[in-house]
Parts: structure tokens; C-alpha cells; sequence
């Protein structure tokens, strides 16, 4: 029976790499749980239960954090606040700053602020 398990596991990996491929083609829009599910051909109970088994994490709670990790690396890239929003398929630049600072604690531009400070005093 342990080839059983095997088989299950990997499968659960190719699963698991099909939704974050899918995450990371799209992390221009908002996508839903029902959404994922139909791309990767899945149901959305099994998406979601894949997902808190490889990352611990609820699966729109990693989209978002992908989605703030991107804008840190275009707030570094002096992309604007509301360029970023944008990209990311934010319907406004005012709720893509909520949802940075509720994820990294600071504003958007106080972030930049924060990491342009780092810089100065590592010279």
C-alpha cells in the first residue's frame, strides 16, 4: 500500500505546481477560489486542501502575499503606487495600499521609505 501513498503525493505535487502556475500567469487579475479550481481542472475543496497541505496557508492568503511580494519588487523597481495597483488587477490604488499595509504593516510608500532609509545609512 506505501505505492499507493507515493502516487497520491505526487500527484498532489503536480497539482500543487499546476495552482501556483496558474497563480503566477495571473497575478494581473483577481482571481477566486471557484476560478483556480476551473483552470486547473479541480474542485475547489480539493484546491484548497492541496494547498493548506503544502503551505500551510489558506490559498487566497499566499495569492495575496504573491501579489504583495510582486509590488514590493516593483516599488523597488520605482514602479508608482498607482502602477503597481494596476498590474496587479486592483480596481483602485487606495485599496491596493489597504491591502499592502494590512499584509506588510506599512503603506506602500512608507515601505519605500523605510528601504530607501536602509540604503542611505549602509553606506
Amino acid at each position: 500500500s506505501s505505492s499507493k501513498v507515493s502516487i497520491r503525493s505526487t500527484t498532489s505535487v503536480i497539482k500543487y505546481s499546476e495552482i501556483i502556475r496558474c497563480l503566477t500567469d495571473n497575478i494581473g487579475t483577481n482571481l477566486t477560489v471557484d476560478d483556480i479550481a476551473q483552470m486547473c481542472n479541480m474542485i475547489p475543496s480539493s484546491i484548497k486542501q492541496i494547498f493548506k497541505q503544502f503551505t500551510g496557508m489558506g490559498i487566497m492568503q499566499f495569492y495575496r502575499q504573491m501579489k504583495m511580494n510582486s509590488a514590493i519588487s516593483m516599488l523597488l523597481k520605482g514602479l508608482s503606487v498607482r502602477e503597481i495597483s494596476h498590474k496587479l488587477g486592483y480596481s483602485d490604488s487606495y485599496y491596493f495600499s489597504t491591502v499592502f499595509k494590512r499584509v506588510m504593516g506599512v503603506s506602500p510608500t512608507r515601505y519605500i521609505a523605510k528601504m530607501q532609509d536602509k540604503d542611505k545609512n549602509s553606506h
